[in-house]
């Protein structure tokens, strides 16, 4: 018996020594609610503004790439409907040009959130070559001249409709051309 009991008087001399040595060290101040609050206000809208600016940097680039686009169909339209002009032929070069318009159409028809339709009416088929070609540039130009006036918070119609209307004319000449 009398082993036990040195070592368990040990035991406990030591537990109360750890005791006292913790209470002993300075206690952390105490942060009230409020203080802590807006430190986590600020902390929070320090990201959160980042982000916003992030955002609008990435939406103003995006823009700027639509407007690229809409200037390169302007000018690939006007490149193809002169050299149709000039000689009254497509070549495979100019069928390449044609491709290009009709991928930059589309393009630009989905960034401005608008989707492809079908016209089912006859006036296309009506169309001779050449009209087909300057409807494309007419509509080309009515494109690159929209999105490059406005800004990127406007979705127009009139450049969903006129995209549209060239993705159509572009088909119908390849169609016309074989």
């Amino acid at each position: 018996m009398p082993r036990f009991i040195l070592p368990m008087t040990v035991f406990l001399l030591t537990g109360h020594g750890v005791a006292q040595v913790k209470s002993s060290q300075s206690p952390k101040p105490q942060v009230t609610r409020q203080q802590s609050d807006t430190s986590d206000q600020q902390e929070v809208s320090l990201p959160e503004e980042m982000k916003s600016r992030m955002e609008i940097e990435r939406a103003d680039k995006e823009h700027q790439k639509l407007v690229d686009s809409a200037k390169q169909l302007g000018e690939l339209s006007a490149e193809f409907a002169k050299s149709f002009r000039e000689s009254s032929k497509l070549d495979s070069q100019e069928m390449k040009k044609l491709a290009s318009i009709e991928k930059l159409a589309r393009k630009i028809l989905s960034d401005s959130g608008g989707e492809q339709t079908n016209d089912k009416s006859d006036q296309g088929e009506k169309l001779t070559l050449s009209d087909a070609v300057e409807r494309l540039n007419s509509a080309s130009a009515d494109v690159a001249e929209s999105i490059t006036k406005g800004t990127r918070f406007v979705v127009s119609a009139a450049v969903i409709s006129n995209s549209n209307e060239v993705i159509r004319l572009a088909q119908f000449i390849k169609r016309a051309e074989k």
